[in-house]
């Protein structure tokens, strides 16, 4: 799935995207609040260029609703039902919390996904002398002009619904513009 010319036509992918659609959809209904945040669109596409803000009203092209040439949003995609399927978890309307939940955790444990990374990823972390808690730990590594890797370490701690909705943690190398409207763009990000 490497090469992005060819990757649609490998039935991996499919089945890939088929479960990303599956736990973005449980995660929806999960969190029926939480939804899209306005953004800057960080690098340009054919019909955005950089900086342009999007929200759950913008277009996204090139899908179109029907024959006039409106396009779907992400507000009018927002449920699977749109288009005509659901998922075994979601399906005859006892949705609520708790049944989506047992549904989840009857299928992967009440612990999947509490720990982050499984113990054998956290033994080869601590085999290559990276031993820190991946779960709280970013990690980024740069190579010096003298050919030296420097690795960066950041430590973060954040309540998990502490500002009722959701929020990105912006982390700098060096300095930055003050204005967080330009951050997404700044070269030490």
């Amino acid at each position: 799935m490497s090469y992005l010319d060819y990757a649609a036509f490998d039935p991996i992918f499919w089945l890939h995207h088929t479960m990303i659609d599956r736990c973005f959809a449980l995660w929806q209904a999960l969190y029926p609040n939480s939804f899209i945040e306005p953004e800057a669109q960080v690098e340009g596409t054919f019909t955005y260029v950089p900086g342009t803000v999007k929200d759950d009203q913008s277009p996204l092209t090139p899908f179109h609703t029907d024959a006039t040439g409106d396009m779907w949003n992400s507000e009018t995609a927002r449920s699977v039902t749109t288009f005509g399927y659901t998922y075994p978890e979601l399906a005859g309307g006892n949705n609520t919390n708790s049944s989506i939940k047992a549904a989840v955790n009857s299928l992967y444990g009440s612990t999947a996904g509490s720990t982050g990374l499984s113990s054998k990823a956290k033994r080869n972390l601590i085999d290559r002398e990276e031993a820190v808690d991946p779960v709280q730990t970013t990690v980024a590594q740069a190579v010096t002009s003298d050919g030296k890797r420097r690795q960066y370490l950041a430590n973060i701690k954040a309540q998990k619904f502490g500002l009722d909705g959701s929020y990105f943690v912006h982390i700098f190398i060096g300095d930055f513009n003050p204005s967080p409207a330009s951050w997404s763009f700044e070269p030490n990000l």
